[in-house]
């Protein structure tokens, strides 16, 4: 083939894709409203509802017993210094 051919084929086979890059796409299901002047934001919305949380294992009960219950001096002591570690920050 000659040169000149070739670049006739080159300049159409390029210009075919500059015209499918300027067609629009739609999405069925897809709104986008605002204009350019409009911050840039993002909200996402879920289109399902959460599950509910699982049931706690303890009972309440329990939880107030182990927050009631004596401590060793040493377990108290180490607590007192990692609290007072913590805050100096």
């Amino acid at each position: 083939m000659k040169p000149s051919v070739l670049l006739i084929m080159g300049v159409l086979c390029l210009s075919a894709g500059v015209s499918a890059a300027e067609d629009s796409i739609e999405s069925s299901g897809t709104k986008i409203i605002g204009d350019s002047d409009m911050p840039k934001t993002l909200y996402i919305v879920p289109w399902k509802k959460p599950e509910p949380a699982p049931p706690p294992t303890r009972s309440m009960g329990e939880f107030a017993n182990a927050a009631l219950a004596p401590l060793e001096r040493e377990a108290l002591l180490r607590q007192m210094q990692y609290h007072a570690i913590f805050n100096s920050r």
